[in-house]
């Protein structure tokens, strides 16, 4: 139901680090794997049950093997990522929000379908379609954070 979504504002910015990579978003866990084994390597911490993902396509529109997404984890403070191939994202501004809890495919989908009947009910401005997704493993559970930045105008 809609009355999960709640509008917030994050002055204090999520760090995520990552990269974009293109293809299916179903190969998203190998994604993140890549990430984790290239911060290990260059021994640079992170937070290791917290993964996130930002998809760019609407994957109902967009083929499969040309879904864009940014996949990563979540960190805290400042790192340096000069000696890697990995980016930084600051989350920061005014978000729609909404967490589920659960399987992850079903969960998302739910929280997506929230965010979406929100949108549509109070005529909300996004800044962009992309979803921001952070991920939580926690004493066998998931729990999935889901992001859609609002335009300021």
């Amino acid at each position: 139901m809609e009355d999960t979504v709640q509008v917030i504002a994050l002055n204090n910015p999520i760090k995520l680090i990552g990269k974009v990579f293109t293809g299916s978003y179903s190969g998203a866990s190998s994604y993140v794997s890549a990430v984790q084994n290239e911060l290990t390597s260059a021994q640079i911490p992170f937070i290791p049950y917290k993964i996130c993902g930002i998809y760019y396509d609407n994957p109902e529109v967009t083929l499969a093997d040309e879904q864009r997404s940014f996949q990563g984890v979540v960190t805290e403070g400042n790192t340096d990522l000069s000696e890697t191939s990995l980016t930084a994202i600051d989350m920061l501004g005014t978000f729609l929000y909404t967490k589920v809890t659960g399987d992850p495919t079903q969960a998302i989908m739910k929280g997506y379908g929230d965010l979406f009947a929100y949108i549509h009910a109070h005529q909300t401005k996004l800044k962009s379609n992309a979803g921001y997704q952070i991920l939580t493993f926690s004493e066998g559970l998931v729990t999935t954070e889901i992001y859609m930045e609002i335009s300021e105008s």
